[in-house]
């Protein structure tokens, strides 16, 4: 009205070519349409004054948009947007619910787990260590694998989780409700990976790796207790599963064993003949020695030498004692069939599923559902506002 010198607002509703109760609102509002903004800036000739017009505008704009989100954000605004989109809120969180309940009852597989708690014995270098003195006293050097005993317990996980074990636990019957009695592990896990139409070769190394998470060993660095858990799709497989585990691993260990023992017994024999040999020679060169000087009490110097081919003999023959008692030891070990590993729990039926976690994945899911509706409720509100 300044700009164009009007004393009254139906001339500028004249101007505007609206009607005078609109030109009312928009004085209330504070709030003049854009497209009537455009018509009155195309007459400004001053850039200033138009920079001004249009920053009062943008200001009204902002305050009114700012005014809407407090709205939006505050507790009763947040009701009122909810309760206005109730359907979605209660429809996709149900949805997400009955799906996941579907999927995990009658489709996703199901997976027992059974554990055991295992002792490996350990073995023991307190018998080697007279062999070991009386070897030193005569220079003689051992080998120092037969000095230094395997600890079993450190290397009973490293044979559970062998590809050797694996491939003779594979070719193990069991029988199952889903398949049946008198079939391979193999043919079992390959039925459940469905991966029969592959190779041999293809099907060995995805059953290998399918064995890694069905067979998990764990032992602590402190103690010598090794934890077995083993998964399976039935209860009474699962425990079945467990037992042939812990019988062919203990085989496998007391098999190492005895190979050890085997070298340790061939070592033995070698050297008791070489140290027979030895105690003969000493022997001779003793009763040379004595039948040649017959009086050698009489002096020293033979007295000193006399000395030195009895210690030699003396030493010769309590190393051949030692040989000896540890060759027999060997042999009794050899053929003795004692257990290396003592199970302390055994594996037992699980009598409830160990995955999936009903329960908890339903929860998640309806509290997903939830929020992902609350999500596309306010992005509908603000595609809304901006149309």
């Amino acid at each position: 009205m300044k700009e164009k010198g009007y004393r009254h607002q139906y001339e500028v509703a004249k101007y505007f070519k609206i009607s005078a109760q609109t030109l009312s609102g928009w004085v209330n509002q504070k709030k003049i349409p854009p497209k009537h903004l455009l018509k009155f800036y195309s007459e400004f000739e001053n850039d200033t004054d138009k920079s001004d017009i249009k920053t009062i505008n943008n200001n009204n704009i902002n305050k009114d948009f700012i005014h809407k989100q407090k709205e939006k954000i505050s507790l009763s605004g947040i009701s009122k947007i909810l309760f206005k989109n109730i359907k979605l809120l209660i429809w996709l969180p149900f949805t997400f619910t009955i799906t996941t309940l579907i999927y995990l009852f009658f489709i996703a597989n199901t997976v027992y787990k059974t554990t055991a708690v295992i002792l490996p014995t350990s073995g023991s270098n307190q018998d080697m260590n007279g062999l070991l003195g009386a070897a030193a006293q005569i220079g003689m050097s051992m080998p120092l694998d037969l000095g230094n005993e395997i600890k079993w317990d450190e290397i009973y996980p490293e044979i559970v989780s062998s590809e050797r074990l694996k491939r003779i636990v594979l070719q193990d019957t069991f029988k199952t409700n889903k398949y049946g009695s008198g079939q391979l592990l193999k043919s079992i896990i390959a039925k459940e990976l469905n991966i029969l139409n592959k190779t041999e070769n293809k099907q060995l190394d995805e059953i290998s790796r399918e064995l890694d998470k069905l067979i998990i060993v764990n032992k602590t660095r402190f103690s010598s207790i090794v934890k077995l858990d083993v998964y399976g799709f039935e209860p009474e497989f699962t425990a079945a599963f467990a037992d042939r585990i812990i019988y062919h691993s203990g085989r496998l260990q007391r098999g190492y064993k005895t190979k050890q023992i085997n070298q340790k017994r061939q070592f033995l024999d070698d050297r008791i003949k070489a140290i027979e040999y030895e105690v003969k020679n000493a022997e001779s060169a003793l009763r040379l020695f004595r039948e040649k000087n017959r009086h050698y009490n009489k002096s020293p110097t033979l007295i000193l030498q006399e000395e030195r081919l009895s210690q030699e003999l003396v030493l010769q023959r309590s190393l051949m004692v030692t040989l000896k008692s540890q060759f027999e030891k060997a042999k009794i070990e050899e053929v003795e069939k004692a257990a290396m590993i003592q199970v302390i729990d055994n594996p037992f039926i699980p009598w409830k599923h160990d995955s999936p976690k009903r329960a908890i994945v339903t929860i998640i899911f309806t509290f997903l559902g939830f929020f992902i509706s609350v999500i596309i409720i306010y992005a509908k509100e603000y595609v809304f506002e901006m149309e």
